[in-house]
């Protein structure tokens, strides 16, 4: 049976940490353009 130490354990859990930030900003980060371009869209209909 294989067992990990203490490091291998917290470096993994730093890593899962580091990809989980960077969904959580590119799916903040597609939000907003998609929040920006539907107000845009609407203001265009409700100026015409």
């Amino acid at each position: 049976m294989t067992f990990y130490t203490l490091k291998y354990i917290q470096n993994n859990q730093n890593a899962d940490k580091a990809i989980l930030y960077g969904l959580m900003l590119v799916a903040a980060f597609a939000m907003i353009i998609f929040t920006l371009l539907y107000l845009h869209n609407r203001f265009c209909y409700k100026i015409s």
